[in-house]
This record gives C-alpha cells, sequence and structure tokens, in this order.
C-alpha cells in the first residue's frame, strides 16, 4: 500500500488503538522510515488536522517528531519517527526490575516533555496521556509517541470525549472539557501505575495531588511536580548531610555558633538561589521564581534582580518583548562586567538562561530571537573568560547553539544553508569535547547528524565521508550510522562492492539485533534487482 501519492509504502502495522492504527513505511524520497498514524475523519473534528499540524513545530528529546501530516480516503494521517524500545506499560509489567532513582528519573522527563507541550504558543493538550503512549528507548530515556487526540484548544461541555478510562480526569470523562490541568491527572495516574501498590515515600502525596477531583487542587504545572520529584530523589543524599550536621553539632561550642550560623545562612541562599535557578531555567515557573528569590541576598547575588524582571515579564499575559530584550541586553552587560566576581559557573549558567530566554521569546518563528541566542552564546565562547568555562558547561552552550542554528535553518529556507553548515562545524566540535570526556556514544550521534545535514545539503560525499569515519573510530557503536550510510550509498548509486563492506560491518556490529535489519536487507535485495 502506498500513501501520500507513492510518496509513503507501508511495510507492515506496528500496532492498533482506540484512535486507529499505526503502520511502518518507507519514505520513497528520502528513503527512510516511518511510523505512520491512521485516524478516521469520523473521530476527530474539522480542525484536526490543523490542530496537529501545531505539533510539527515542537522540537524536544522527549517528544516524538511529527513531519507531517495529511488527509486522504476519509483519514487523517500523522507521519512521526519511527521510534525504538518498549512502551512503559509492557515495562513495568515484565519481570525486569527498575530501580526507584531511574523511574524518578523517567518521570522527570515526562514532565519536561509535558511541560513544552503545554508551553507552546498554543498550548498543546494531549488528552491521551498514558503508559501505552510512553516509550522507553534504547539508551533508557523517555519519549512521548501518540498525538492522535492532541488539541491546540481547551475542551468545551459541547466537545466530544477522548481519551482512555483510568487516565482521564473526570471533567474530561463525563462533560469532555479538557485543559492543562486534565493532563495533570492523566500524568497522575501514569505515574500511580509506574510506581506500583508500594509507592516509594512522598510519590504517594504527589500521585494524590496530581489526581485531585476538583482541578483547582492539582498541581498548575507538570514543573511543579518535576520540582518535587527532584526534592524526593535527592532525599536520601540530604537526610545524610543533615545526619552529619547534627552528629557536627554535639562538637559545636558556644563560641562557635555565630560562624555555625553565619554558614548555614549562606548555605540557605545558595539552596534558594538554586531552586530559584531551576524553576526559572528548567520549569518556567516564574512565581516560583521569584518566591525563592525572597530569600537570595542580593548583595551576595546581585544578578538576582535581573531574573526577576525577566520573571515578572515572562509571567504576564501578554509580555512585552521589546522590554524583555532590553533588559536581556543590560543582563548581558552585567555578567560580562562581573565575570570575575560572579565565577565560572554562575558566569555560564547566567548566558545559557539568557540565551534560552532569546529562543523561547520568538513565538512568532522569525529567527530573531535564535539569532540573539547564538550571538550570546558565541560571545560567551570566544571571549576573554572562555579558559574558565568547564568542558561540561562548554559542550552545553554548543549544544543550545547547534540546536538553534538548526531550528532557525528549519525556518528560513534561504539561510538554511548556512545555518547548517556552521552547525557542521560546531558538531565537529561538541564531538571533541565528548571524545576527551569519554562518552563514546555521545561522540558517535555528533557524527552521524553531522553526516545527516551533509544529507539535507546534498553534500552526499562528504556525509558518506563523515560515516566512514564514525565506523573506523567506533565500529561496533555505530548501528544507525550504519543503516543512514548503506541507505546513502544506494541513493548515491555506489558500486555494489562498496555497500557489501559496509553491510559486513553492519552485520559485525550487531545490526541484525535492530529492528530496521528487514527494511535494509529488503532495500539490499531490491538494489540486487534494479542492477
Amino acid at each position: 500500500m502506498y500513501l501520500s501519492d507513492g510518496r509513503y509504502r507501508v511495510i507492515g502495522e506496528l500496532g492498533a488503538g482506540g484512535f486507529g492504527s499505526v503502520y511502518l513505511a518507507e519514505d520513497q524520497t528520502l528513503h527512510k522510515t516511518w511510523a505512520i498514524k491512521r485516524i478516521p475523519e469520523s473521530l476527530l473534528k474539522e480542525a484536526a488536522e490543523a490542530e496537529l499540524s501545531v505539533l510539527t513545530r515542537a522540537s524536544h528529546p522527549g517528544i516524538v517528531r511529527i513531519t507531517d501530516v495529511f488527509r486522504t480516503d476519509g483519514h487523517i494521517y500523522i507521519v512521526m519517527d519511527h521510534v525504538k524500545g518498549m512502551n512503559l506499560s509492557k515495562l513495568i509489567r515484565s519481570d525486569i526490575k527498575i530501580p526507584e532513582k531511574t523511574l524518578l528519573t523517567w518521570i522527570i522527563e515526562i514532565c519536561d516533555a509535558v511541560s513544552y507541550l503545554h508551553g507552546m504558543c498554543p498550548p498543546v493538550i494531549i488528552r491521551d496521556l498514558k503508559p501505552d503512549n510512553i516509550m522507553v528507548r534504547p539508551d533508557g530515556h523517555i519519549i512521548l509517541i501518540d498525538f492522535g487526540a492532541a488539541s491546540v484548544s481547551k475542551g468545551t461541555p459541547e466537545d466530544y470525549v477522548c481519551g482512555s478510562k483510568g487516565y482521564m480526569a473526570p471533567e474530561q470523562l463525563t462533560q469532555g472539557r479538557t485543559d492543562e490541568r486534565s493532563d495533570i491527572f492523566s500524568l497522575g495516574r501514569v505515574i500511580a501505575f509506574a510506581a506500583g501498590e508500594k509507592a516509594p515515600f512522598g510519590l504517594s502525596y504527589i500521585i494524590k495531588r496530581c489526581t485531585a477531583s476538583d482541578p483547582a487542587r492539582r498541581y498548575r504545572n507538570a514543573g511543579q511536580i518535576k520540582r518535587d520529584i527532584l526534592i524526593l530523589r535527592n532525599l536520601g543524599k540530604s537526610a545524610i548531610v543533615l545526619i552529619i550536621i547534627l552528629v557536627i553539632g554535639i562538637f559545636i561550642s558556644v563560641n562557635t555558633r555565630k560562624e555555625t550560623e553565619e554558614i548555614n545562612a549562606a548555605a540557605a541562599a545558595e539552596q534558594a538561589y538554586s531552586q530559584a535557578l531551576m524553576c526559572f531555567y528548567d520549569l518556567k515557573d516564574y512565581e516560583d521564581t521569584a518566591r525563592y528569590l525572597q530569600n537570595v541576598p542580593e548583595e551576595t547575588y546581585p544578578e538576582i534582580r535581573y531574573y526577576l524582571r525577566i520573571s515578572t515579564l515572562l509571567s504576564g499575559t501578554s509580555s512585552d518583548r521589546e522590554e524583555l530584550w532590553e533588559t536581556l541586553e543590560e543582563f548581558c552587560s552585567f555578567n560580562e562586567s562581573s565575570a570575575s566576581d560572579i565565577g565560572p559557573d554562575r558566569y555560564i549558567k547566567n548566558i545559557l538562561c539568557i540565551a534560552k530566554t532569546y529562543i523561547s521569546s520568538d513565538e512568532k518563528g522569525e529567527g530573531e530571537g535564535y539569532e540573539k541566542a547564538e550571538e550570546t552564546l558565541k560571545k560567551a565562547l570566544g571571549g576573554g573568560y572562555k579558559d574558565k568555562i568547564s568542558a561540561g558547561y562548554e559542550a552545553e552552550t554548543v549544544r543550545l547553539i547547534i540546536n538553534s542554528l538548526i531550528s532557525e535553518g528549519r525556518l528560513n529556507e534561504e539561510k538554511k544553508k548556512a545555518k547548517y553548515e556552521e552547525a557542521i562545524g560546531f558538531l565537529s566540535r561538541l564531538e571533541q569535547l565528548d571524545k576527551d570526556a569519554g562518552d563514546s556514544e555521545s561522540a558517535v550521534r555528533d557524527m552521524t547528524d553531522r553526516a545527516l545535514l551533509y544529507t539535507e545539503l546534498k553534500e552526499y560525499d562528504k556525509a558518506l565521508d563523515t560515516y566512514a569515519e564514525s565506523e573506523r573510530e567506533y565500529p561496533g557503536n555505530t548501528k544507525l550510522g550504519y543503516i543512514q550510510h548503506i541507505l546513502l550509498l544506494m541513493r548515491c548509486e555506489r558500486p555494489r562492492s562498496e555497500i557489501d563492506r559496509v553491510w559486513d560491518m553492519a552485520l559485525d556490529a550487531g545490526i541484525t539485533q535492530d529492528e530496521d535489519y528487514g527494511i535494509v536487507k529488503e532495500r539490499m535485495e531490491a538494489y540486487d534487482k534494479d542492477e
């Protein structure tokens, strides 16, 4: 079966659910595989195609990438990445023992993905968040995969009821009304399922608050859930520190109490500052940012005045971008002039916060926010303070530049080539950082991303050279690279002997265990017939 004027060849069915079936299909143009969700139009409103198209702008590691939405034969089709791994439902029901810390990390990643969708403009309401729609990838990270019921508008009493029993909020089940807090309820049910009957200490309270029958009593957003999960995950470490402090306290004399109080006050201020940055940088919870900053002395952390101003602007119903950018520019000037006083860690954290705020303010997709972010990040990496930035923070900064460049390239076809070429240069830099850190898995991913960008630019020889370089340096770690390499060799009509050489290396690396093995093998056989 072929879809979209022959572009997608359906290979087989991956699964079926209440909203439709999911197929594995090969893209005849790009020569790669996709998962395609097929939903009867009768199950969705007329606006569904437009609503789902909003998700094609989503770019988050915890959200499956949707590349196309089209309508034909009385159905709506959603084309998305084919995600490998096991869904959370099967994994929890299996005999695999999941460490508590791993479980909490997964919940945090789900919260990140939900926060991103709710933070889009307009907000995306998932409406069918459940363990079956949450995948654990082979690398151990979480990704949400099914948005067949998603909406960019809040449901009304006249709206249809959609979702899965056991995970739908009461107002969703009885009245069809949905908003962000409906997803919070579903998230609470997901956490309850994953935790099982014997939920870890503190998790029961989080579940209970998520699943309150009254939406007003639930968490306001997924960021607040993440905050409490982070506190819970770090509870063991905090308890040990508390015991040590109590034991030491027995031996403290009266003469040292004042000094101890000062130390404790400084530690409390540092903790409040860290919590404020987490709320601002990770959670985008600007009300809690301001609350934590009230316990931070400005004479010790003078940059808090900028975080407060930015938080106030961002928490408004309609923020003034011009005023926001003026504040960010002032923050940049302060950060540069105070770099030697605040130290390298605070310096680069401020830079990352400034850059991410520029990016998030680019709601209209004009690219100006990305340009401002790139300018800020590059200045930090090339400035007089560059030698004092740790390798870890340098890598984080480079990754943000790469994501910004690629996103801007997708927005502007005229700038695409220049932005992608610049991203390729930074990928080489990131690869070296990951290599120096001994992270071969990330280094391979950097090289594969570089090859994919070369392919996007139709610079096939450079892409093939990059795949070959990756295979030489990391012969057993490049399964995805081997697959893409073989497909590109066939696309470029290279000699069979060259393709066989890469195929043999792929077999030695264990490609037969990969889900795409059968597809590549089929393509190899078809290539023989074509010759």
